[in-house]
């Protein structure tokens, strides 16, 4: 289950944006932002932000091997009808709906609107909410690590310090 103590926001984080792209982009952009991201996914949204579809590396590989090229639109190979998670905002409403429909994966969490708030990530350990806070598979709510400054000639000390700095 979701943590109930984890407070819901409204705003977009920064690892959020590093998802959203839009449909004039091409698939090449889009993998690129995949490949960046590590979220294996990118979410195509309009210019306000509202859920258009949804994209997966599978979902490029399969389009390339059907004839797609790398200038060719995202929108031509998106699903446009993704599983989705529409105006919930409460944690124990998003758990019953996830509960519901028994199924693993990403799903884009959208406010009355249909604009993208949030990534829930379902796995074999339960949901988790990511407001903008996704760092991979086994991070759960961990944030992501944009920047890392290592210091040479730190030592023994500094190699524990630097070592714990990324775990």
């Amino acid at each position: 289950m979701i943590d109930k103590n984890k407070k819901m926001k409204g705003k977009k984080g920064n690892s959020l944006a590093r998802i959203l792209v839009k449909e004039k982009d091409s698939i090449k952009e889009v993998m690129k932002k995949i490949d960046m991201s590590g979220f294996s996914m990118a979410i195509i949204t309009d210019k306000s932000d509202r859920l258009k579809g949804v994209v997966t590396d599978g979902d490029i590989r399969r389009g390339i091997l059907k004839g797609n090229g790398l200038d060719t639109s995202i929108s031509e190979i998106m699903n446009k009808d993704p599983v989705v998670i529409k105006d919930i905002s409460d944690i124990e409403s998003i758990n019953a709906v996830i509960k519901k429909m028994g199924m693993m994966g990403k799903i884009p969490l959208l406010d009355k609107k249909g604009i993208v708030k949030d990534v829930v990530i379902v796995q074999d350990s339960g949901p988790k909410l990511y407001i903008g806070q996704h760092s991979g598979s086994s991070g759960a709510g961990k944030r992501v690590v944009e920047r890392v400054l290592v210091i040479g000639g730190a030592g023994y000390i500094g190699s524990l310090l630097c070592r714990k700095l990324l775990i």
